[in-house]
């Protein structure tokens, strides 16, 4: 019987290894919208592309994650709501022409207060610093009298690089690189949005001490076995 509790102990010990010990979900980041009207576009127009511009705002993290949902405070304008839209969101290790995609959203939807609620379906986030960028996309119909808008809420600048606006099509006249956000709003500014995950703890001291014992119990019976 003692030698089966010892098989057992050791298993179970090399399992905690194998699999990463997930805690609670918790918030990963958070820049609260504080209220106010700035914000920019932040949409793929599908039928002017030159007026597709995404916005871009900076983390970082100091442990790895699973990321589970982003919300974004946003400004809906549009017209018709029968329209078909999408949202979808990245995380990138920096902003377009420096950096790359990590994580892409797995599905979101667009809600009556006009925030987005986004999907990342539990991916993996290993420590670092990040962008994040978020968007609907929809035909927008007429540059004067748009029928479908989204623009992502500001909130005050408080960490890192203020958020950075794209307009790669050129339709704004802004340039073909991603630009600080004080250069069209006359200030610096954040963006207000909120990640959630789970993070994935490394087993305790402890656990590494029943790690050890687990494997002292098989060295044993081994030996038992042998004699």
């Amino acid at each position: 019987m003692k030698k089966v509790m010892q098989m057992f102990l050791a298993l179970v010990v090399l399992l905690l290894f194998v699999f990463p010990i997930a805690s609670p979900a918790a918030t990963i980041w958070d820049q609260q919208y504080g209220g106010g009207d700035v914000f920019i576009p932040s949409q793929n127009v599908t039928d002017l592309d030159a007026y597709s511009a995404y916005g871009f705002d900076d983390f970082m993290t100091t442990q790895t994650w699973l990321v589970n949902s982003l919300i974004v405070p946003g400004t809906d304008y549009t017209a018709d709501l029968s329209i078909p839209v999408s949202v979808h969101a990245q995380i990138l290790t920096g902003l377009p022409g420096s950096g790359s995609v990590v994580l892409s959203s797995t599905g979101g939807t667009k809600n009556s207060d006009g925030s987005l609620s986004i999907d990342f379906g539990g991916q993996s986030l290993a420590a670092g610093d990040y962008w994040i960028s978020a968007w609907m996309e929809g035909p927008y119909f007429d540059e004067f009298n748009p029928q479908t808008l989204w623009l992502w809420n500001a909130t005050a600048y408080s960490f890192g690089s203020e958020a950075h606006w794209y307009n790669p099509g050129g339709g704004f006249a802004i340039g073909p690189d991603p630009i600080g956000v004080s250069a069209v709003l006359g200030e610096p500014f954040d963006l207000a949005f909120t990640l959630e995950g789970t993070a994935t703890a490394v087993p305790e001291p402890s656990i590494m001490l029943l790690f050890g014992s687990g494997l002292l119990g098989l060295a044993a019976l081994r030996k038992t076995v042998k004699n």
